[in-house]
C-alpha cells in the first residue's frame, strides 16, 4: 500500500469527496493498492453523491460500456450520471451526445443543440463540427448554412482526431453546392482529399464525382452532381 494511497484513503474515510474518487480509482486500476472493482465503484458512487462531478462523469463512463462490476452497459443510468455531471459544468459534451444520438435519452435536437453550444463555450472540439452538422441540416435549430460553414471551419482549426475527417468532407459539399459560402470546385476537390487522407470514406465518392463534374465543364458539357453523406 503506497503513501499517497493511505493519505487519498484518509481523507476518503473523513468524508471528502476528492478522496473517494481518488481512492475509487486507485482500486479500480491497482495503482497503490489491490484491484477491487466493488470498493472503485462504492467509492465512486458516494463521491458523485456528495456533489463530485468528476467521479459522476467516470461512471457515465463505466455505465456506458459496461463490465463485470456494473453489469451489461446500461445507458439510461449513463445518461443520467452525465447529465449530473454536466450540470456542473464537466463534460457537457457527453450530455449532447446523448441527445443527439438517442443513447439513454429519447432523441431532441434542441436539447442536443444547447449542450453542444455549452461545450463549445468551455472549449469541447468535437462540439462545433456537431453544431455545424445541426444548422446544416435545422436539427433542432433554423437551417442556417452560412452558420454551418462558420462552424465547419471551426472544427476544421481546432479538431484533429478522426472526426475532423468528417469536418473536411463537409467542407467540400459546402464549397461544391455554395452553401454558406462562394461555390468552388477547386477548394471542395482540396477538401475532399484532405478528407480522403483522414480515412473518411464518402470524401473518397464526392471526390470522384467533382472530378467528373469538373471534367465535364472543361468540356462544357452537361452535368448532374451526386452528393454522399
Amino acid at each position: 500500500m503506497s503513501v499517497g494511497f493511505k493519505w487519498a484513503k484518509k481523507a476518503a474515510d473523513q468524508g471528502h469527496f476528492k478522496g473517494l474518487e481518488i481512492i475509487g480509482s486507485c482500486y479500480r486500476l491497482g495503482k497503490g493498492t489491490q484491484v477491487d472493482r466493488w470498493r472503485a465503484i462504492d467509492c465512486l458512487h458516494k463521491s458523485s453523491e456528495l456533489g463530485n462531478a468528476n467521479a459522476s462523469h467516470q461512471l457515465g463512463v463505466l455505465y456506458w460500456k459496461g463490465d463485470a462490476i456494473i453489469g451489461k452497459k446500461d445507458l439510461v443510468k449513463s445518461f443520467e450520471y452525465f447529465l449530473l455531471a454536466a450540470q456542473q459544468n464537466y463534460s457537457p459534451m457527453s450530455v449532447a451526445e446523448c441527445y443527439f444520438k438517442g443513447e439513454g435519452v429519447e432523441v431532441n435536437y434542441p436539447e442536443a443543440m444547447k449542450w453542444f453550444y455549452i461545450a463549445s463555450v468551455y472549449g469541447e472540439v468535437k462540439s462545433f463540427n456537431y453544431l455545424a452538422e445541426c444548422y446544416y441540416n435545422g436539427y433542432g435549430v433554423e437551417q442556417d448554412f452560412s452558420k454551418a460553414f462558420e462552424y465547419f471551419k471551426k472544427a476544421e482549426i481546432l479538431d484533429t482526431t478522426a472526426t475532423n475527417g468528417n469536418c473536411l468532407n463537409s467542407l467540400g459539399i459546402c464549397y461544391l453546392r455554395g452553401h454558406g459560402t462562394q461555390q468552388n470546385l477547386e477548394t471542395a476537390i482540396f477538401y475532399f482529399k484532405k478528407s480522403i487522407s483522414k480515412g473518411n470514406v464518402s470524401a473518397q465518392k464526392n471526390l470522384d464525382s467533382t472530378l467528373e463534374v469538373k471534367e465535364k465543364l472543361d468540356n462544357r458539357k452537361s452535368y448532374t452532381i451526386n452528393i454522399y453523406n
